[in-house]
C-alpha cells in the first residue's frame, strides 16, 4: 500500500495547523486556506481532507464568520497512522491482511504462501506509523528549521 497525496496533503495539513497552535498564535480556529498556504497545499483538497479528519475525531471544526479548524485532541495523541486511515482507510498491501482478523472473503487463506509475509510487512508498517505522532513531526520540522538558520545540518 502505498501513502497517496491525499495523506501527505493531510499530513502536512495538520503538522501546520499544530505548529500554528504550538507558537500560541491564536487560542481559536483557523481558516483552512492559511493552514493550506502555509502547507504548499491545495486549499479545496485540503478542506475535504479537513472535513474528514473532523469525522474521525482528529479535528474539531465550527462555521461561520470565526470558523475553521482546531487539533481534535493533543498532537501527541494524534499519530501518523490515525491521519492516513482517516484519509485513505485501512494500511495494507492487500485487503487479506488489512486487519488483524483471518479473512472471511478469501478461499485461499488456509493454503496462501503470501498471507504470513503479507500480515507481517502490515504490522511492521502500522507499528511504525503508530510510533510516530503529529508532535514527533512536528519537533522534526522546527528541529530542522533552527538548524538551518544556524547553518548546521541535523543528522
Amino acid at each position: 500500500m502505498l501513502l497517496n497525496r491525499r495523506s501527505e496533503y493531510a499530513i502536512l495539513g495538520l503538522i501546520a495547523l499544530a505548529r500554528k497552535s504550538a507558537n500560541g498564535e491564536s487560542s481559536g480556529y483557523w481558516d483552512v486556506g492559511e493552514i493550506a498556504a502555509d502547507a504548499s497545499v491545495p486549499p479545496n483538497l485540503l478542506r475535504v481532507l479537513f472535513y474528514r479528519l473532523a469525522k474521525d475525531g482528529l479535528l474539531r471544526s465550527q462555521r461561520g464568520v470565526r470558523g475553521g479548524f482546531v487539533l481534535g485532541r493533543s498532537p501527541e495523541r494524534i499519530t501518523v497512522k490515525d491521519i492516513v486511515e482517516s484519509v485513505q482507510g485501512p494500511i495494507s498491501p492487500f485487503s487479506c491482511v488489512s486487519t488483524d482478523d483471518d479473512p472471511d472473503d478469501c478461499d485461499r487463506y488456509d493454503s496462501c504462501e503470501l498471507y504470513g509475509v503479507l500480515r507481517r510487512v502490515r504490522n511492521r508498517v502500522v507499528e511504525e506509523l503508530e510510533r510516530n505522532s503529529l508532535a514527533d513531526l512536528v519537533a522534526v520540522k522546527q528541529q530542522e528549521s533552527t538548524s538551518s538558520k544556524r547553518g548546521t545540518f541535523a543528522a
